[in-house]
C-alpha cells in the first residue's frame, strides 16, 4: 500500500501524509494494555524472536547464529511450522483501514487448505484478553475479514496455536472511544 507509511522507530502511521492511529495505540489510549507486564526485557525479547521468526520464513536465517536464551522460542517456532501446513503471504507488512482510519501491522498474513486466508498473531509471553482486540484490528483491516490465529511460543520449545473469534463490537467502541478522544476541534 504506497500511500501507507510506517515509521518503526516511533512505531507511528501515516497515510497520505497524515498521521493515523496504529491498532496498538487504540489499545493503550483506551488503557486495555497493563503496560505492567512489558519490562524492557520482555520487549526485547519480543522484538528479537519476531525478528528470527521473519528471517527463518525468509530464508535468511543462520540457525547457528540464534542467542541460546531464545533457542526455545525458535524451536518452538519450528515445530509450529513443521506442524501446521500454511503458505506465508505477508510478513509484517502494515495495512489499513479506510473506513475508520487507523493502521496496523500483522506477524503474518497466510493461506491454508483447511481455512482459508487467515492472520497469525506471534506471542511470546501470555495470553492477555487484549490480544483479541489487537487481532480483531487487524483483521478489520482487510475487506475479506480473513480468520484470525495466536501463536504463543514458549521458551521450553512448546507452542500453543488458537484460532481467536473477533470482538469485532468492543473493538470497534475502541476504536470509536480513541477517535472521540483525540478528535479535532474538540
Amino acid at each position: 500500500m504506497k500511500d501507507l507509511i510506517f515509521k518503526p522507530e516511533t512505531h507511528e502511521y501515516h497515510f497520505k501524509h497524515k498521521r493515523v492511529p496504529g491498532v496498538s495505540e487504540i489499545l493503550q489510549d483506551n488503557r486495555l494494555v497493563d503496560t505492567q507486564y512489558f519490562t524492557e526485557k520482555s520487549r526485547k525479547r519480543g522484538k528479537l524472536v519476531h525478528q528470527i521468526t521473519e528471517w527463518f520464513d525468509r530464508g535468511e536465517l543462520e540457525e547457528s547464529s540464534v542467542d541460546p536464551l531464545l533457542v526455545g522460542y525458535f524451536e518452538a517456532y519450528k515445530s509450529f511450522r513443521a506442524t501446521i501446513p500454511i503458505k506465508i503471504m505477508k510478513i509484517e507488512e502494515p495495512t489499513y483501514n479506510h473506513q475508520w482510519g487507523y493502521a496496523g501491522t500483522p506477524d503474518r498474513l497466510f493461506y491454508t487448505e483447511a481455512k482459508g486466508k487467515a492472520i497469525l498473531s506471534i506471542k511470546t509471553g501470555v495470553r492477555f484478553d487484549w490480544h483479541i482486540l489487537q487481532e480483531t484490528g487487524y483483521q478489520f483491516c482487510y475487506k475479506d475479514l480473513p480468520k484470525i490465529f495466536s501463536l504463543y511460543l514458549k521458551d521450553n520449545g512448546a507452542y500453543k496455536y488458537e484460532e481467536i473469534k473477533p470482538d469485532s463490537l468492543n473493538w470497534l467502541a475502541a476504536v470509536m472511544m480513541y477517535k472521540w478522544r483525540n478528535r479535532e476541534n474538540g
